[in-house]
C-alpha cells in the first residue's frame, strides 16, 4: 500500500472524528452564547421597563409635589365659599395642572378628597367633559383614609386591565403641611393618578415575544431560574418574568441540525478531495518542503523556495499575495475605526481609548493631564451659508493648523509633556494634554489655538467669520474619568461662549454652580406669575442745575423659590429661551400704567424711559404694542423714551432700522443705552435714528482716568453737532458729577442723586430732594 492510499484511510476518520468534535464544541459554545444572550435581551428589556416605570413614578411624583405647594391649590384650600372654589380657584387649579402636563400619558388626573375620601375637586386630562372619578381612585383614597399614613404610592389596575399609577399625599388645610396624627380631620387627601400607557404597551411586547408568564407579589420571590427576571418597581411590589422553556429550545435544536448536517457534508466533501489530489500534488511536493524546511532549521537557507509549477504552487503564491492584502486591510480597517474620514484626526472612539489609558497612567504616576474642548463659534452659519464643502474644508484647514500648533507647543519644552488632538463630532474639538510639567501649559494651548482664528479664519477659499470657544477639565480635580473630564470640559466650553465667544474657561465648581442657578431661573421664569414676582423700580434723571428731568424704569425679580435675582442674570436667559417678549410688554405695560402717578409726584410731566431687549429690534411688532398701550392710557408718546443696548448695533439689520423708524413715528424718543460697552464705532452709532446717548458707568469712569479726561469734552460736543443729547449713567461722586457738567452732559444718572426705587419710595425720595432744592 503506497503513501497515498495510506494517508487516505489515516485521514477520512480524523478528518470525520475531527469535524463531528468541531460540531460538538460549536454546539455547546453556542448554546451557552444563545443562553446568555437571551438572558442578557430579557434583562435589558426589564431594564428598559423599570426605567419607563421610573420615569412615569418620578412624573407622577413631581407633578403631586408641584401642585401640592401651588398658590392655586392653596387658595381653593382656604376659600370656605364652595361655590366660588370650584368655579374661579377650581378652574385657577385646573389651568395650574394644564400648565405642568406635556402630554406623557393618555390619561392623568388630579383629586382632592375631603375626610372620608369625599371628593371635593376632580381633574383628569380627558376629552369627555363628564368624565367622573374612576372606582380604581376612590377606593384608592379610602384606603389611604384608612391606613392612617401621610403619602404613599400605589400600582392598579382599571377595569380596562391598563396600569395606573397611583400618589397621594395628607395635607393640613391651614400650614399646607403635613398634618399631625390628631388634625386628620382638618386635612385633605391630594391624589394623581397617571395611566401608563408606555409600560403596558412594553410589557405586552415582551409577553408576546417569549411567550411569557408575569407574575405581581410585594415580596421578591426566590432566585429566579435560567432565563427568568425579577424587577422591582415599587417599595412592595415585584415583576417576574418567566418565559416559556421551549423559547431556547427550539433555537438550539436548529442550530444543532445545522451543524451535523454542516459537519457531514464538509467530511464528505474533504475526504472526496483529499483522496483525489493526495496521490498527484502532495507527495513530492511534501518531500520536497520537509528537504526545504529541514535546511532552514540547520541555517542552510535563509527561505523555503517552492520550485514547481503545479497547483500546489501557484496556491501558495496566491496565499502569500492574499495575506499580503489581509494585512494592508487589516491596517486600513483599523485605520479607519481609529480615524477620522475628513481631518484624519483620531475620532471620539479611539480618542477615548487613549485618554483613559492616560488617565490610568496619570493616576498611577501622578501625571497632570488636561482636556480642551474645542467648539468652532458660527461654523453652522458658514456651512448653511456657503455650503458644506466649504465647511469641510475649513474643519480640514483648522485641524491641520491646530495639529502644527500642538505640536509645536508641546515641543517647545521638556516640561510641555505630550498632547492628543481628535475631532468628537461636526465642529468639535478635543485637546488631551498629558505628562506634562508646567501648571499654564493647558491655558496657553488654549490661547495659541484661540490665536488660530483672531478675527476670522483665513485660508485658501477665503475668510469666514468664525471663532472658537474653549472649555478647560484639569485631572484629577474636574474629574477622574473621561467621560467626567469631557462633561466639565463641556460646561466651561459655553460659559466661554457665553462670555462673548473666542475665550477660554476653565471648569470650577463656582461654574458648576452657575451652570445650575441659571438652569433654575430658566425653569422658575417659565412659571412664573409675572404680577407676583416681577415689580418696577425708578431711577430718578437730573439735568446739571439738580432738576429732575425724568426718570428709568427698571425691572427687577423677587422670586420665592431664588430670592433676587438680578437683571443682568435672568434677562439673558430670557432672551435665550423666547421669553423676552412677554417681559418687555408686561414692562411696557406697568410703566405707562405708572406714568400718570409718577406726573402726579413730580407735579409736571416728565421724560419716562423704558429699556427694551435687544432681541426685539430684529424681529416682532413691539412698535404695534406700545402704540396701543399709549392711546389706551392717554400717555403722551413725546415723554417716552425707548432705550436699545449699544450691541445690537454691531450688525446693521433692515428690521431693526425699520423698527427703529416706526417708533419715531410713534413720536417716541429714542436712546443708545451702555454706550462704551459694544464693538461700534462712534460714527456709526451717530449715524443710527436716535435721540440720544447714554454713556456707560463704566466708560464714564475710564474717561475719567488722567490720561483719557481730554476725550470726554470732545465726545460730547460730537453728539451734541449731531443733535443728540447725553445723559451720564453711574455718576456716584461730586467730582465725577462737576466734570460731567463741566464738558457739557447734558443728563446726570447714579447713586449720587437716588438709586432704583418703588413707586412709594420714590415719593419719598421726590419730597426730601424737593426740600432740599428749595433750602
Amino acid at each position: 500500500m503506497n503513501l497515498s492510499k495510506r494517508a487516505a484511510f489515516l485521514i477520512v476518520p480524523v478528518l470525520l472524528a475531527s469535524y463531528v468534535l468541531v460540531a460538538v464544541a460549536v454546539y455547546y459554545a453556542e448554546r451557552s452564547s444563545v443562553e446568555r444572550l437571551e438572558q442578557a435581551r430579557l434583562s435589558n428589556k426589564l431594564t428598559e421597563l423599570r426605567s419607563t416605570f421610573s420615569v412615569y413614578a418620578s412624573f407622577a411624583d413631581s407633578y403631586l409635589f408641584a401642585l401640592s405647594e401651588s398658590e392655586a391649590l392653596h387658595q381653593f384650600l382656604l376659600e370656605q365659599d364652595n361655590s366660588y372654589r370650584q368655579q374661579a380657584l377650581g378652574s385657577k387649579l385646573e389651568a395650574a395642572l394644564g400648565n405642568l402636563t406635556r402630554q406623557r400619558s393618555d390619561y392623568l388626573s388630579f383629586t382632592v378628597f375631603g375626610p372620608a375620601a369625599v371628593p371635593e375637586f376632580y381633574f383628569a386630562s380627558t376629552d369627555n367633559p363628564f368624565s367622573e372619578i374612576s372606582s380604581v381612585e376612590l377606593d384608592q383614597a379610602r384606603q389611604a383614609w384608612l391606613s392612617g399614613g401621610l403619602s404613599g404610592v400605589s400600582l392598579e389596575r382599571t377595569e380596562t386591565g391598563d396600569s395606573l399609577l397611583i400618589h397621594h399625599k395628607l395635607i393640613d388645610r391651614r400650614t399646607f403641611a403635613a398634618p399631625l396624627a390628631t388634625q386628620r380631620e382638618n386635612s385633605v387627601l391630594v391624589q394623581i393618578a397617571v395611566e401608563l400607557n408606555a409600560f403596558d404597551q412594553q410589557l405586552a411586547e415582551l409577553v408576546e415575544a417569549y411567550d411569557a408568564r408575569v407574575t405581581w407579589s410585594e415580596e421578591s420571590g426566590p432566585r429566579p431560574r435560567l432565563l427568568e427576571h425579577e424587577v422591582r418597581l415599587l417599595p412592595s411590589l415585584y415583576l417576574r418574568v418567566e418565559p416559556d422553556e421551549r423559547f431556547v429550545a427550539k433555537q438550539l435544536t436548529t442550530l444543532a441540525q445545522g451543524l451535523a448536517i454542516g459537519a457531514l457534508v464538509l467530511s464528505g466533501l474533504c475526504a472526496l478531495l483529499l483522496t483525489s489530489l493526495m496521490r498527484r500534488f502532495i507527495t513530492e511536493p511534501v518531500a520536497e518542503l520537509e528537504h526545504q524546511l529541514n535546511d532552514v532549521m540547520h541555517g542552510q537557507r535563509n527561505r523555503i523556495d517552492i520550485q514547481s509549477r503545479d497547483e500546489i504552487g501557484r496556491l501558495a503564491q496566491r496565499f502569500q499575495q492574499l495575506y499580503g492584502q489581509l494585512s494592508d486591510a487589516y491596517r486600513r480597517s483599523r485605520e479607519l475605526a481609529e480615524r477620522d474620514t475628513l481631518t484624519e484626526l483620531p475620532n471620539r472612539n479611539h480618542f477615548y481609548e487613549m485618554a483613559v489609558r492616560e488617565l490610568k497612567a496619570a493616576s498611577d504616576h501622578g501625571y497632570h493631564v488636561a482636556l480642551l474642548y474645542i467648539d468652532l463659534d458660527h461654523f453652522k452659519f458658514v456651512n448653511d451659508k456657503y455650503g458644506h464643502s466649504v465647511g469641510d474644508a475649513l474643519l480640514k484647514s483648522f485641524s491641520q493648523r491646530a495639529g502644527v500648533l500642538v505640536k509645536q507647543e508641546t515641543e517647545r519644552s521638556p516640561r510641555a509633556g505630550q498632547a492628543i488632538l481628535a475631532r468628537l463630532a461636526g465642529d468639535e474639538f478635543a485637546v488631551l494634554l498629558y505628562r506634562y510639567q508646567d501648571e499654564n501649559h493647558c491655558e496657553r494651548v488654549a490661547q495659541a489655538l484661540l490665536g488660530l482664528v483672531e478675527g476670522g479664519y483665513r485660508f485658501e477659499m477665503g475668510s469666514y467669520p468664525v471663532t472658537c470657544s474653549v472649555g478647560i477639565a484639569r485631572y484629577p480635580q474636574d474629574g477622574h474619568t473621561i467621560t467626567q473630564l469631557i462633561s466639565n470640559a463641556d460646561t466651561a466650553m459655553y460659559q466661554a461662549k457665553n462670555g462673548g465667544k473666542n475665550q477660554v474657561a476653565f471648569y470650577s465648581q463656582e461654574l458648576a454652580r452657575q451652570a445650575r442657578w441659571s438652569l433654575e431661573i430658566e425653569h422658575q421664569l417659565k412659571a412664573i406669575d409675572f404680577d407676583e414676582e416681577f415689580f418696577l423700580t425708578y431711577m430718578p434723571i437730573l439735568d446739571g442745575r439738580g432738576r429732575i428731568a425724568g426718570c428709568e424704569a427698571l425691572l427687577r425679580w423677587y422670586s420665592p423659590v431664588l430670592g433676587a435675582v438680578r437683571p443682568d442674570q435672568f434677562i439673558p436667559i430670557a432672551e435665550r429661551t423666547g421669553l423676552y417678549s412677554k417681559l418687555d410688554r408686561w414692562v411696557i405695560a406697568q410703566a405707562l400704567s405708572d406714568f400718570a402717578a409718577l406726573s402726579k409726584m413730580i407735579g409736571r410731566q416728565v421724560q419716562l424711559s423704558i429699556n427694551l431687549s435687544s432681541a426685539e429690534l430684529t424681529g416682532g411688532d413691539v412698535d404695534r404694542y406700545i402704540g396701543e398701550q399709549i392711546r389706551l392710557l392717554s400717555v403722551p408718546a413725546e415723554m417716552i423714551e425707548v432705550e436699545m443696548t449699544e450691541t445690537v448695533g454691531v450688525d446693521a439689520s433692515r428690521q431693526r432700522d425699520q423698527l427703529l423708524h416706526r417708533l419715531r413715528d410713534l413720536g417716541l424718543q429714542i436712546a443708545i443705552d451702555d454706550f462704551g460697552t459694544g464693538y461700534t464705532s462712534m460714527m456709526q452709532m451717530l449715524e443710527y435714528p436716535v435721540d440720544k446717548i447714554k454713556l456707560d458707568r463704566s466708560f464714564v469712569e475710564r474717561l475719567m482716568l488722567p490720561g483719557n479726561f481730554a476725550l470726554l469734552e470732545p465726545i460730547i460736543s460730537l453728539c451734541h453737532a449731531r443733535g443728540l443729547k447725553v445723559t451720564a449713567e453711574g455718576v456716584e461722586t461730586e467730582a465725577q458729577a462737576q466734570a460731567l457738567i463741566d464738558s457739557g452732559c447734558d443728563l446726570l444718572q447714579g447713586f449720587l442723586y437716588g438709586q432704583p426705587m418703588r413707586l412709594a419710595e420714590f415719593e419719598l425720595w421726590l419730597q426730601k430732594h424737593q426740600r432740599d432744592t428749595q433750602s
